[in-house]
Protein backbone atom coordinates (compact mmCIF):
# COMPACT_ATOMS: atom_id res chain seq x y z
CA UNK A 1 0.00 0.00 0.00
CA UNK A 2 1.39 3.63 -0.80
CA UNK A 3 1.76 5.90 2.42
CA UNK A 4 -0.05 8.92 -0.26
CA UNK A 5 -2.95 9.23 -2.61
CA UNK A 6 -2.86 8.70 -6.09
CA UNK A 7 -3.73 12.39 -7.42
CA UNK A 8 -2.77 15.20 -4.73
CA UNK A 9 -0.01 12.80 -2.71
CA UNK A 10 -1.58 13.44 0.55
CA UNK A 11 -0.21 11.32 3.24
CA UNK A 12 -1.46 8.63 4.83
CA UNK A 13 -2.20 7.93 8.33
CA UNK A 14 -1.29 4.38 9.73
CA UNK A 15 -3.05 2.87 12.15
CA UNK A 16 0.42 2.42 14.60
CA UNK A 17 1.67 5.68 13.36
CA UNK A 18 2.99 8.25 16.28
CA UNK A 19 1.76 11.62 16.30
CA UNK A 20 -0.85 11.41 13.84
CA UNK A 21 -1.96 14.94 14.05
CA UNK A 22 2.07 15.61 11.84
CA UNK A 23 0.58 13.61 9.17
CA UNK A 24 -2.72 14.80 8.70
CA UNK A 25 -1.74 18.65 9.17
CA UNK A 26 0.50 18.03 6.32
CA UNK A 27 -1.78 16.54 4.21
CA UNK A 28 -4.33 19.51 4.96
CA UNK A 29 -1.57 22.05 4.13
CA UNK A 30 -1.53 20.67 0.34
CA UNK A 31 -5.05 20.61 -0.08
CA UNK A 32 -4.78 24.17 0.81
CA UNK A 33 -2.29 25.12 -1.83
CA UNK A 34 -3.98 23.01 -4.84
CA UNK A 35 -7.92 23.22 -3.86
CA UNK A 36 -9.04 26.30 -6.38
CA UNK A 37 -5.37 27.29 -7.87
CA UNK A 38 -4.55 30.59 -7.88
CA UNK A 39 -1.07 31.86 -8.30
CA UNK A 40 0.37 35.27 -8.35
CA UNK A 41 3.02 35.01 -10.99
CA UNK A 42 4.07 32.52 -14.04
CA UNK A 43 7.32 34.49 -15.09
CA UNK A 44 9.85 34.40 -12.07
CA UNK A 45 12.78 32.25 -11.63
CA UNK A 46 14.13 33.03 -8.68
CA UNK A 47 11.50 33.15 -5.31
CA UNK A 48 10.65 36.93 -4.24
CA UNK A 49 12.56 38.11 -1.51
CA UNK A 50 9.66 38.59 1.27
CA UNK A 51 6.97 35.97 0.47
CA UNK A 52 3.60 35.93 3.03
CA UNK A 53 2.20 32.48 4.01
CA UNK A 54 0.41 30.61 1.28
CA UNK A 55 1.98 32.71 -1.59
CA UNK A 56 1.66 30.52 -4.68
CA UNK A 57 3.60 31.27 -8.12
CA UNK A 58 4.06 28.62 -11.28
CA UNK A 59 7.83 28.57 -11.72
CA UNK A 60 8.93 29.74 -14.90
CA UNK A 61 11.59 27.53 -16.93
CA UNK A 62 15.53 28.35 -15.33
CA UNK A 63 14.36 28.58 -12.07
CA UNK A 64 16.98 29.14 -9.72
CA UNK A 65 17.76 28.60 -6.01
CA UNK A 66 15.35 27.64 -3.93
CA UNK A 67 13.17 26.80 -6.80
CA UNK A 68 15.99 24.99 -8.72
CA UNK A 69 14.84 22.22 -10.74
CA UNK A 70 11.23 23.27 -9.64
CA UNK A 71 10.41 24.19 -13.69
CA UNK A 72 6.69 24.44 -14.12
CA UNK A 73 5.69 23.30 -11.13
CA UNK A 74 3.84 24.85 -8.08
CA UNK A 75 5.16 26.49 -5.43
CA UNK A 76 3.87 27.06 -2.30
CA UNK A 77 5.17 29.46 0.18
CA UNK A 78 3.62 27.74 3.84
CA UNK A 79 5.40 27.69 7.56
CA UNK A 80 8.35 29.71 6.55
CA UNK A 81 9.46 27.26 3.52
CA UNK A 82 9.11 26.58 -0.16
CA UNK A 83 6.63 23.53 -0.85
CA UNK A 84 7.24 22.18 -4.31
CA UNK A 85 3.67 20.96 -6.10
CA UNK A 86 4.15 19.42 -9.40
CA UNK A 87 1.38 19.81 -11.61
CA UNK A 88 -0.40 16.95 -12.82
CA UNK A 89 -1.84 17.14 -16.42
CA UNK A 90 -5.72 18.97 -16.14
CA UNK A 91 -4.42 20.94 -12.78
CA UNK A 92 -6.20 24.26 -13.68
CA UNK A 93 -4.35 27.80 -12.37
CA UNK A 94 -5.37 31.17 -12.47
CA UNK A 95 -2.42 33.74 -13.23
CA UNK A 96 -3.43 36.74 -10.91
CA UNK A 97 -1.59 39.22 -12.62
CA UNK A 98 -2.61 38.42 -16.41
CA UNK A 99 -6.14 37.55 -15.51
CA UNK A 100 -5.76 34.91 -17.15
CA UNK A 101 -7.34 30.71 -16.95
CA UNK A 102 -4.31 28.11 -17.95
CA UNK A 103 -4.54 24.15 -17.99
CA UNK A 104 -1.05 22.12 -17.18
CA UNK A 105 -1.55 19.78 -20.90
CA UNK A 106 1.21 17.33 -19.45
CA UNK A 107 3.97 19.16 -20.93
CA UNK A 108 3.25 22.93 -19.79
CA UNK A 109 1.14 25.71 -18.92
CA UNK A 110 -1.34 26.14 -21.67
CA UNK A 111 -4.38 28.76 -21.93
CA UNK A 112 -7.62 27.72 -21.60
CA UNK A 113 -8.89 29.71 -24.92
CA UNK A 114 -9.01 27.36 -28.08
CA UNK A 115 -6.58 28.09 -30.78
CA UNK A 116 -9.92 27.70 -33.19
CA UNK A 117 -13.63 27.56 -32.93
CA UNK A 118 -15.40 25.90 -35.35
CA UNK A 119 -19.34 25.04 -35.70
CA UNK A 120 -20.49 27.25 -32.93
CA UNK A 121 -24.11 27.17 -33.22
CA UNK A 122 -24.44 30.40 -31.30
CA UNK A 123 -21.91 33.46 -30.24
CA UNK A 124 -22.45 36.48 -28.52
CA UNK A 125 -19.82 39.27 -27.43
CA UNK A 126 -21.27 41.72 -25.14
CA UNK A 127 -24.68 40.54 -25.78
CA UNK A 128 -26.86 37.02 -26.11
CA UNK A 129 -27.05 36.08 -29.45
CA UNK A 130 -29.86 33.82 -30.50
CA UNK A 131 -31.72 32.12 -33.05
CA UNK A 132 -32.49 35.08 -35.27
CA UNK A 133 -29.14 36.24 -35.25
CA UNK A 134 -26.58 33.62 -34.16
CA UNK A 135 -24.15 35.76 -33.92
CA UNK A 136 -24.17 39.34 -31.50
CA UNK A 137 -22.07 41.63 -30.33
CA UNK A 138 -22.91 44.91 -28.25
CA UNK A 139 -19.67 47.24 -28.75
CA UNK A 140 -18.82 50.39 -29.14
CA UNK A 141 -15.89 49.96 -31.72
CA UNK A 142 -14.71 47.48 -34.15
CA UNK A 143 -11.42 47.29 -35.73
CA UNK A 144 -10.68 44.55 -38.80
CA UNK A 145 -7.23 44.66 -39.81
CA UNK A 146 -4.91 42.82 -42.56
CA UNK A 147 -2.44 40.43 -41.89
CA UNK A 148 0.84 41.70 -42.58
CA UNK A 149 3.61 39.88 -44.81
CA UNK A 150 5.72 39.61 -41.94
CA UNK A 151 3.00 37.89 -40.63
CA UNK A 152 2.38 35.11 -43.15
CA UNK A 153 -0.40 37.11 -44.60
CA UNK A 154 -0.65 39.69 -47.83
CA UNK A 155 -1.56 42.62 -46.66
CA UNK A 156 -4.87 42.90 -48.23
CA UNK A 157 -8.13 42.50 -46.55
CA UNK A 158 -11.28 41.43 -47.68
CA UNK A 159 -14.65 41.60 -46.16
CA UNK A 160 -17.04 38.78 -48.58
CA UNK A 161 -20.74 38.74 -48.26
CA UNK A 162 -22.38 36.02 -49.73
CA UNK A 163 -26.34 35.51 -51.18
CA UNK A 164 -27.30 32.32 -52.70
CA UNK A 165 -29.10 33.81 -55.78
CA UNK A 166 -29.79 36.97 -57.42
CA UNK A 167 -33.20 36.84 -56.35
CA UNK A 168 -32.04 36.70 -52.46
CA UNK A 169 -31.39 40.06 -50.65
CA UNK A 170 -27.80 40.99 -49.86
CA UNK A 171 -27.05 44.14 -48.11
CA UNK A 172 -26.71 46.25 -44.28
CA UNK A 173 -29.00 47.14 -42.35
CA UNK A 174 -28.67 50.85 -40.81
CA UNK A 175 -30.85 51.63 -37.48
CA UNK A 176 -31.83 53.92 -34.91
CA UNK A 177 -33.84 52.52 -32.08
CA UNK A 178 -34.13 49.11 -33.92
CA UNK A 179 -36.09 51.31 -37.00
CA UNK A 180 -34.44 50.69 -39.97
CA UNK A 181 -33.40 53.77 -41.66
CA UNK A 182 -31.21 52.74 -44.28
CA UNK A 183 -30.51 49.95 -46.52
CA UNK A 184 -27.71 48.97 -48.89
CA UNK A 185 -26.83 46.16 -50.55
CA UNK A 186 -28.52 43.53 -53.25
CA UNK A 187 -32.22 43.27 -52.97
CA UNK A 188 -33.84 41.15 -54.79
CA UNK A 189 -31.28 41.84 -57.69
CA UNK A 190 -27.86 42.31 -58.63
CA UNK A 191 -28.68 45.71 -59.10
CA UNK A 192 -26.23 47.94 -56.10
CA UNK A 193 -28.70 49.93 -54.33
CA UNK A 194 -29.20 52.39 -51.22
CA UNK A 195 -32.37 53.25 -50.15
CA UNK A 196 -33.48 54.77 -47.06
CA UNK A 197 -36.64 55.39 -44.76
CA UNK A 198 -38.44 57.21 -42.46
CA UNK A 199 -40.29 54.75 -40.77
CA UNK A 200 -38.27 51.76 -41.58
CA UNK A 201 -41.38 50.15 -43.60
CA UNK A 202 -41.64 52.88 -47.04
CA UNK A 203 -38.41 53.39 -48.63
CA UNK A 204 -36.88 55.50 -51.15
CA UNK A 205 -34.08 54.83 -53.84
CA UNK A 206 -31.26 57.25 -53.18
CA UNK A 207 -29.40 55.49 -56.06
CA UNK A 208 -28.83 52.38 -58.18
CA UNK A 209 -26.04 51.06 -59.99
CA UNK A 210 -26.49 48.62 -63.16
CA UNK A 211 -24.46 45.72 -62.56
CA UNK A 212 -24.04 44.93 -66.13
CA UNK A 213 -23.30 48.81 -67.21
CA UNK A 214 -22.19 50.96 -64.45
CA UNK A 215 -24.91 52.85 -64.99
CA UNK A 216 -26.14 54.84 -62.14
CA UNK A 217 -29.72 55.88 -61.34
CA UNK A 218 -30.82 58.55 -58.80
CA UNK A 219 -34.53 58.27 -59.35
CA UNK A 220 -35.66 60.75 -56.02
CA UNK A 221 -33.69 63.64 -57.92
CA UNK A 222 -36.31 66.53 -58.34
CA UNK A 223 -36.15 66.75 -61.93
CA UNK A 224 -38.72 68.59 -64.36
CA UNK A 225 -39.28 69.36 -68.19
CA UNK A 226 -41.87 72.06 -68.18
CA UNK A 227 -43.39 73.69 -71.54
CA UNK A 228 -45.71 76.40 -72.69
CA UNK A 229 -48.88 75.29 -75.19
CA UNK A 230 -49.60 78.66 -75.62
CA UNK A 231 -48.16 82.26 -76.84
CA UNK A 232 -46.50 84.16 -74.50
CA UNK A 233 -46.31 88.02 -75.35
CA UNK A 234 -43.61 90.00 -73.53
CA UNK A 235 -43.78 93.76 -73.91
CA UNK A 236 -40.92 96.32 -74.10
CA UNK A 237 -38.46 97.22 -71.37
CA UNK A 238 -40.70 95.05 -68.71
CA UNK A 239 -39.70 91.73 -67.05
CA UNK A 240 -42.61 89.07 -67.80
CA UNK A 241 -42.80 85.69 -66.47
CA UNK A 242 -43.13 82.82 -68.64
CA UNK A 243 -45.99 80.85 -68.56
CA UNK A 244 -44.84 77.12 -68.70
CA UNK A 245 -48.52 75.20 -68.16
CA UNK A 246 -47.01 71.26 -68.94
CA UNK A 247 -44.77 68.97 -68.01
CA UNK A 248 -43.07 66.15 -69.87
CA UNK A 249 -42.15 65.32 -66.68
CA UNK A 250 -42.25 65.77 -63.01
CA UNK A 251 -40.09 63.93 -60.39
CA UNK A 252 -41.39 64.68 -56.78
CA UNK A 253 -43.49 66.86 -58.24
CA UNK A 254 -41.34 69.68 -57.70
CA UNK A 255 -42.53 71.44 -60.79
CA UNK A 256 -45.61 74.07 -59.86
CA UNK A 257 -47.03 74.64 -63.49
CA UNK A 258 -50.14 76.69 -61.94
CA UNK A 259 -47.54 79.01 -60.78
CA UNK A 260 -45.10 78.30 -63.72
CA UNK A 261 -42.23 78.00 -61.42
CA UNK A 262 -39.41 74.96 -58.98
CA UNK A 263 -40.19 75.21 -56.03
CA UNK A 264 -36.69 73.39 -54.16
CA UNK A 265 -38.07 70.19 -52.09
CA UNK A 266 -34.69 70.35 -50.00
CA UNK A 267 -31.39 72.15 -49.39
CA UNK A 268 -29.03 71.94 -51.88
CA UNK A 269 -27.57 72.55 -55.50
CA UNK A 270 -29.36 72.50 -58.53
CA UNK A 271 -28.70 73.14 -62.10
CA UNK A 272 -31.28 75.16 -64.46
CA UNK A 273 -31.59 74.99 -68.28
CA UNK A 274 -34.28 76.89 -70.07
CA UNK A 275 -34.84 78.00 -74.12
CA UNK A 276 -37.07 80.85 -75.20
CA UNK A 277 -37.97 80.96 -78.61
CA UNK A 278 -39.41 84.23 -79.46
CA UNK A 279 -40.22 86.34 -82.60
CA UNK A 280 -41.84 89.60 -83.41
CA UNK A 281 -45.24 90.73 -85.17
CA UNK A 282 -43.18 92.49 -88.04
CA UNK A 283 -40.13 92.83 -90.27
CA UNK A 284 -37.94 94.22 -88.37
CA UNK A 285 -34.77 93.60 -85.97
CA UNK A 286 -35.92 92.46 -82.11
CA UNK A 287 -33.65 92.40 -78.90
CA UNK A 288 -34.76 89.51 -76.59
CA UNK A 289 -33.82 89.28 -73.08
CA UNK A 290 -34.38 86.46 -70.65
CA UNK A 291 -33.14 85.71 -67.44
CA UNK A 292 -34.04 83.26 -64.14
CA UNK A 293 -35.29 84.92 -61.31
CA UNK A 294 -35.26 83.53 -57.56
CA UNK A 295 -38.30 84.25 -55.11
CA UNK A 296 -39.88 86.16 -57.96
CA UNK A 297 -37.37 89.41 -57.60
CA UNK A 298 -33.67 87.91 -57.60
CA UNK A 299 -31.86 87.43 -61.11
CA UNK A 300 -29.63 84.20 -60.50
CA UNK A 301 -26.67 85.08 -61.17
CA UNK A 302 -25.25 83.45 -64.80
CA UNK A 303 -28.65 83.02 -65.88
CA UNK A 304 -29.35 86.54 -68.16
CA UNK A 305 -29.10 85.72 -71.81
CA UNK A 306 -29.93 88.31 -74.94
CA UNK A 307 -29.85 88.24 -78.38
CA UNK A 308 -30.95 89.89 -81.48
CA UNK A 309 -32.42 89.06 -84.96
CA UNK A 310 -34.24 90.33 -87.91
CA UNK A 311 -37.69 88.46 -88.24
CA UNK A 312 -40.01 87.88 -91.07
CA UNK A 313 -41.21 84.48 -90.30
CA UNK A 314 -38.08 82.90 -88.41
CA UNK A 315 -37.71 82.23 -84.87
CA UNK A 316 -34.91 82.82 -82.25
CA UNK A 317 -33.78 81.45 -79.15
CA UNK A 318 -31.94 81.87 -76.23
CA UNK A 319 -30.40 79.52 -74.15
CA UNK A 320 -29.67 80.11 -70.59
CA UNK A 321 -28.12 77.92 -67.90
CA UNK A 322 -26.73 78.36 -64.06
CA UNK A 323 -26.81 76.74 -61.18
CA UNK A 324 -27.59 77.95 -57.81
CA UNK A 325 -27.82 77.07 -54.07
CA UNK A 326 -30.77 76.43 -53.01
CA UNK A 327 -33.04 76.56 -49.30
CA UNK A 328 -35.83 74.29 -49.20
CA UNK A 329 -39.24 76.43 -50.36
CA UNK A 330 -37.04 78.27 -52.63
CA UNK A 331 -39.05 79.59 -56.19
CA UNK A 332 -37.29 79.63 -59.36
CA UNK A 333 -39.14 81.44 -62.10
CA UNK A 334 -38.44 82.46 -66.05
CA UNK A 335 -38.85 85.72 -67.39
CA UNK A 336 -38.47 87.54 -70.33
CA UNK A 337 -38.45 91.40 -72.04
CA UNK A 338 -37.73 93.04 -75.39
CA UNK A 339 -34.72 95.74 -75.15
CA UNK A 340 -36.35 98.89 -76.25
CA UNK A 341 -35.30 100.65 -79.26
CA UNK A 342 -34.00 104.14 -79.61
CA UNK A 343 -33.36 105.82 -82.90
CA UNK A 344 -29.95 107.86 -83.60
CA UNK A 345 -29.67 108.29 -86.97
CA UNK A 346 -32.27 108.34 -90.34
CA UNK A 347 -31.37 105.98 -92.37
CA UNK A 348 -32.12 106.73 -96.46
CA UNK A 349 -32.65 103.37 -98.28
CA UNK A 350 -33.07 102.95 -102.42
CA UNK A 351 -36.25 100.85 -103.62
CA UNK A 352 -35.32 98.47 -106.07
CA UNK A 353 -35.88 99.29 -109.51
CA UNK A 354 -36.81 103.10 -109.49
CA UNK A 355 -34.58 106.35 -109.20
CA UNK A 356 -33.87 108.12 -105.93
CA UNK A 357 -36.12 110.76 -105.11
CA UNK A 358 -37.41 113.01 -102.14
CA UNK A 359 -40.83 111.48 -102.14
CA UNK A 360 -39.71 107.81 -102.44
CA UNK A 361 -36.95 107.60 -99.67
CA UNK A 362 -37.84 105.53 -96.76
CA UNK A 363 -36.26 105.80 -93.73
CA UNK A 364 -35.48 103.09 -91.23
CA UNK A 365 -34.72 103.56 -87.18
CA UNK A 366 -31.42 102.12 -86.05
CA UNK A 367 -30.28 100.11 -82.80
CA UNK A 368 -28.45 102.35 -80.94
CA UNK A 369 -24.44 100.57 -81.04
CA UNK A 370 -23.27 99.15 -78.27
CA UNK A 371 -19.54 99.23 -77.14
CA UNK A 372 -17.58 96.18 -75.43
CA UNK A 373 -14.33 96.69 -73.95
CA UNK A 374 -12.58 98.61 -76.87
CA UNK A 375 -15.35 96.58 -79.87
CA UNK A 376 -18.57 98.26 -80.86
CA UNK A 377 -21.53 96.11 -81.31
CA UNK A 378 -24.73 96.55 -83.13
CA UNK A 379 -27.36 94.14 -84.97
CA UNK A 380 -26.10 92.76 -88.64
CA UNK A 381 -28.95 94.71 -90.28
CA UNK A 382 -27.88 97.74 -89.37
CA UNK A 383 -24.66 96.96 -89.98
CA UNK A 384 -25.07 96.43 -93.44
CA UNK A 385 -27.08 99.46 -93.27
CA UNK A 386 -24.24 101.99 -92.59
CA UNK A 387 -22.28 99.93 -95.15
CA UNK A 388 -24.63 100.82 -97.86
CA UNK A 389 -24.78 104.40 -96.49
CA UNK A 390 -20.72 104.67 -96.75
CA UNK A 391 -21.21 103.25 -100.26
CA UNK A 392 -23.36 105.69 -101.76
CA UNK A 393 -21.63 108.91 -99.64
CA UNK A 394 -18.56 107.60 -101.53
CA UNK A 395 -19.66 107.34 -105.05
CA UNK A 396 -21.19 110.92 -104.85
CA UNK A 397 -17.74 112.28 -103.61
CA UNK A 398 -15.97 110.71 -106.32
CA UNK A 399 -18.41 112.57 -108.80
CA UNK A 400 -18.14 115.36 -107.59
CA UNK A 401 -14.07 114.90 -108.05
CA UNK A 402 -14.20 114.73 -111.53
CA UNK A 403 -16.85 118.13 -112.22
CA UNK A 404 -20.32 115.98 -111.86
CA UNK A 405 -22.30 117.25 -108.90
CA UNK A 406 -25.34 119.38 -108.27
CA UNK A 407 -28.72 119.10 -109.99
CA UNK A 408 -27.36 118.26 -113.59
CA UNK A 409 -24.97 115.65 -112.91
CA UNK A 410 -27.69 112.77 -113.80
CA UNK A 411 -27.55 114.48 -117.14
CA UNK A 412 -24.23 115.02 -117.55
CA UNK A 413 -23.99 111.41 -116.78
CA UNK A 414 -26.62 110.30 -119.48
CA UNK A 415 -24.42 112.67 -122.26
CA UNK A 416 -20.81 111.00 -121.09
CA UNK A 417 -22.90 107.46 -121.62
CA UNK A 418 -24.03 108.71 -124.77
CA UNK A 419 -20.44 109.94 -126.33
CA UNK A 420 -19.01 106.44 -125.17
CA UNK A 421 -21.68 104.93 -127.30
CA UNK A 422 -20.79 106.88 -130.14
CA UNK A 423 -17.22 106.59 -129.93
CA UNK A 424 -17.83 102.38 -129.80
CA UNK A 425 -19.48 102.79 -132.93
CA UNK A 426 -16.99 104.81 -134.86
CA UNK A 427 -14.31 101.94 -133.90
CA UNK A 428 -16.76 99.18 -134.95
CA UNK A 429 -17.38 101.30 -138.90
CA UNK A 430 -13.16 102.33 -138.83
CA UNK A 431 -12.61 97.86 -138.22
CA UNK A 432 -15.05 97.30 -140.67
CA UNK A 433 -13.80 99.76 -143.81
CA UNK A 434 -10.29 98.64 -143.31
CA UNK A 435 -11.64 95.19 -143.55
CA UNK A 436 -13.17 95.62 -147.03
CA UNK A 437 -9.99 97.50 -148.36
CA UNK A 438 -7.56 94.63 -147.53
CA UNK A 439 -10.37 92.38 -148.79
CA UNK A 440 -10.42 94.47 -152.19
CA UNK A 441 -7.00 94.81 -152.46
CA UNK A 442 -6.32 90.65 -151.83
CA UNK A 443 -8.81 90.24 -154.57
CA UNK A 444 -7.04 92.32 -157.10
CA UNK A 445 -3.87 90.47 -156.47
CA UNK A 446 -5.47 87.16 -157.67
CA UNK A 447 -7.43 88.42 -160.54
CA UNK A 448 -3.71 89.94 -161.61
CA UNK A 449 -1.73 86.52 -161.09
CA UNK A 450 -4.33 84.35 -163.13
CA UNK A 451 -3.81 87.07 -165.94
CA UNK A 452 -0.64 86.30 -166.02
CA UNK A 453 -0.73 83.13 -165.89
CA UNK A 454 -3.14 83.00 -169.19
CA UNK A 455 -0.50 85.08 -170.60
CA UNK A 456 2.10 82.30 -170.14
CA UNK A 457 0.50 79.40 -170.21
CA UNK A 458 -1.98 79.97 -173.28
CA UNK A 459 -1.34 79.12 -176.78
CA UNK A 460 -2.51 82.01 -178.47
CA UNK A 461 -0.16 84.12 -181.31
Amino acid sequence: MSDATTHLLLPYIFAAQAQKHVTHNEALRILDGLVQLSVLDRDLTAPPGSPADGDRYIVASGATGDWAGWDLNVALWTDGAWLRLPPRTGWRAWVEDEGLLLVYDGAGWVGTTPAALQNLALLGLGTTADGSNPFSAKLNAALWTAKTVAEGGTGDLFYTMNKETAGDDLGLTLQTDYVTKALMGLFGTDKFRLAVSQDGSAFFDGFIVDNASGIVDQPRLPRFKAYTNYDNYVGVGTWTKIGLNNTDYNDQGAFDAANSRFVAPVDGTYLFGATLLYKINASATARMRGRLVLNGTTEIRGSFGEISATHVSLATAIWLQTMVSLSAGDAVELQGTFASQTAISPLITRHSGAPRSADERERRTMTPPRSDQGLIRMPQADFEEVLARAAEEGAKRALADVGLEGKEAALDIRDLRSLLDCIRLVRRTAVQTSVRMITTGVMLALLAGIAIKLKIFGGGP
